[in-house]
């Protein structure tokens, strides 16, 4: 639980944010997770309108070529931000941060 509050909360938490912070970052959150929904599907259809998966159908196997292109961009972004959490790690940040 520590690890997670050195994370993900700013020090200090709740006394050093203002009182609509909880609320601020739950529709900020909603906002980007949407955005990132909207990416998923306009890569799926962007990759359709180029000709990727054809015609056949799901019974044909036509489509499964843009959901594995779809799929290695989601799995790809998920590693993204994995390591983006992962190097944000207080520990590692105040380590490599050349404070002294």
């Amino acid at each position: 639980m520590e690890a997670f509050r050195a994370m993900f909360l700013p020090a200090g938490f709740p006394q050093s944010v203002s009182q609509d912070y909880v609320a601020y970052q739950v529709w900020d959150t909603l906002q980007g997770l949407m955005g990132y929904f909207k990416y998923v599907i306009l890569t799926f259809s962007f990759l359709r309108g180029l000709g990727l998966g054809g015609d056949g159908g799901a019974a044909a196997g036509g489509g499964s070529t843009v959901r594995n292109a779809v799929v290695f961009f989601v799995a790809r972004d998920c590693i993204h931000l994995l390591a983006g959490l992962a190097f944000g790690v207080p520990a590692l940040t105040e380590r490599f941060s050349g404070r002294k």
